[in-house]
C-alpha cells in the first residue's frame, strides 16, 4: 500500500509519494529505491496498486501527448490517452478481468495546474480541490491539506505535511518520500 499525493499552486502541480512496498497478504513491509513518482513529456505520474503497473507507465506506455489548451486534462486523458493506457496494459499482461469487467490500478496525473486521479476502473476524476491522494494513507493525507489550508506554507511543505501525516498514521507508508514538480 502507498500514499501518493498531489498539489496545485499557482498553475504547477507537485507530486509526492512514500517508499514503501507491501504485500497484503502476509504484512511484509520494505522501503524500495525505485520511485512512484516520476515525470514524463511533461505530465508528472505518482502510482499505488502495483509496481508492475507503475513500470509500465512510467517505461513502456507511450505517455499522453501535449494537451491542447481548449480541453480539461480530464478530457484529454479520457479521449486521446486511456484507451491507449487499457491496450498497453492488457498487452503486458496487467489487466484483471473479472465477470467482462476490466481493472487495472491506481494514480495520478497532474499536467500544467490540473490534477486527476485515475481509478482501477479507468474513470478519471477531476478534483474541486487543489489537491488529491490516493493508496492506503489517502484519508490522512487530505486532511492535512485541508487542516493546513489556511496555513502560510510553501507547496512543497504542504506535500510533506500530507505524507507525513499518513506515515505517522498508516503502517503500510514511509519514508523517505519523493517530491517532483512540473
Amino acid at each position: 500500500m502507498t500514499c501518493i499525493v498531489g498539489f496545485s499552486y499557482k498553475k504547477k502541480c507537485y507530486v509526492g509519494g512514500d517508499s514503501a512496498g507491501s504485500e497484503a497478504n502476509n504484512g511484509n513491509i520494505a522501503a524500495r529505491l525505485d520511485p512512484k513518482v516520476f515525470v514524463r513529456n511533461g505530465y508528472l505520474f505518482g502510482y499505488t496498486s502495483s509496481f508492475r503497473m507503475g513500470d509500465i507507465l512510467q517505461y513502456i506506455c507511450p505517455p499522453p501527448e501535449v494537451k491542447a489548451a481548449k480541453i480539461s486534462l480530464r478530457e484529454h486523458l479520457i479521449v486521446h490517452w486511456i484507451p491507449v493506457l487499457r491496450e498497453k496494459l492488457k498487452a503486458e499482461g496487467c489487466i484483471e478481468i473479472k465477470e467482462s469487467k476490466e481493472k487495472g490500478g491506481t494514480f495520478i496525473v497532474a499536467y500544467r495546474g490540473a490534477l486527476c486521479t485515475i481509478h482501477d476502473d479507468f474513470q478519471v476524476s477531476a478534483v474541486i480541490a487543489n489537491y488529491c491522494a490516493v493508496g492506503s494513507g489517502y484519508m490522512y493525507a487530505l486532511g492535512a491539506f485541508h487542516a493546513t489550508s489556511s496555513l502560510d506554507m510553501k507547496p512543497k511543505e504542504r506535500v510533506t505535511a500530507a505524507l507525513s501525516a499518513a506515515a505517522f498514521h498508516n503502517a503500510y507508508v514511509r519514508e523517505p518520500f519523493t517530491i517532483i514538480e512540473s
